[in-house]
């Protein structure tokens, strides 16, 4: 259960601060002037310098009275006068409450119908409410590429030399973490190796005709392969000899050509204009 409910946490980009206590022992919270909301947390006071900033709490609750428990908002609106928002029950596992910012200095109160409810996480403004310690996630593993020299709590992030990654280049292959700690792929060709089989592609760019000369490849069975920027692929043919390809129904923009046999894979940019 616990695992679940800091998965939410993460999911929601929350900042996570360990603790299990309830709000009867919690020192933030005042008593307040009402019978029936007599738990106050205050986020802001109107003349603490606060310039009506949003304010938010953010609880992962674990355990409630039995008839159940509610909070509400009390703020002071720009006239100074105040707005009490109508109560919201609070339920187990997560709960958040965000009041907006607005371009005055406010007051913001969270009142509570009780004080038996128990907590995981109890958060004000990023900021831990009654002296929880902050658990920073991160890789902890020294040899790591990725360490995080202030992390307490392992999260499985760690990236290691020869781990699979993605170098967002669609032109390289292989992809992993070099020794440098950089993510880092096999180029499926370079332009001399189409230069020293004398595979000519052209014109380049084109606009109706693209002619792909195989060079020394003629004779060899060659899967030629046009994708587009978003890597769909828009034309596929098999051949052992020069080939023209009929581009003046494809947008305009840059293309990747691929020529593919069974020893050997090469790609080529290519512009359709």
């Amino acid at each position: 259960m616990r695992l679940l409910l800091t998965a939410l946490l993460l999911f929601c980009n929350l900042p996570i601060i360990a603790q299990i206590d309830s709000f009867c022992n919690c020192n933030d919270i005042s008593q307040g002037s009402s019978s029936e909301w007599p738990y106050v947390l205050t986020a802001c006071n109107i003349d603490d310098g606060n310039n009506g900033e949003m304010q938010e709490f953010q609880i992962l609750i674990t355990s409630l009275p039995e008839t159940g428990a509610s909070f509400r908002v009390a703020k002071t609106v720009a006239n100074g006068n105040w707005y009490i928002a109508p109560e919201t029950p609070l339920v187990l596992g997560l709960n958040i409450k965000t009041v907006t910012a607005v371009d005055f200095a406010r007051t913001v109160k969270f009142q509570f119908s009780d004080c038996n409810i128990q907590y995981e996480l109890f958060v004000l403004n990023q900021n831990a409410v009654c002296g929880g310690s902050p658990v920073i996630l991160g890789c902890t593993n020294e040899s790591a590429c990725n360490y995080n020299e202030i992390a307490n709590q392992e999260d499985n992030s760690c990236l290691f030399m020869g781990d699979s990654c993605d170098d967002g280049d669609s032109n390289t292959q292989d992809d992993e973490i070099n020794e440098d700690c950089e993510c880092a792929g096999t180029p499926y060709s370079k332009v001399d190796e189409l230069e020293a089989l004398s595979v000519l592609i052209y014109p380049n760019p084109a606009s109706n005709n693209l002619t792909v000369d195989l060079g020394d490849l003629n004779g060899v069975n060659t899967t030629i392969k046009l994708y587009d920027l978003s890597s769909k692929l828009v034309f596929k043919k098999l051949s052992s000899t020069t080939l023209m390809i009929d581009v003046s129904g494809f947008a305009k923009g840059m293309y990747s050509l691929e020529l593919s046999s069974d020893e050997q894979v090469l790609r080529s940019l290519v512009i359709i204009d």
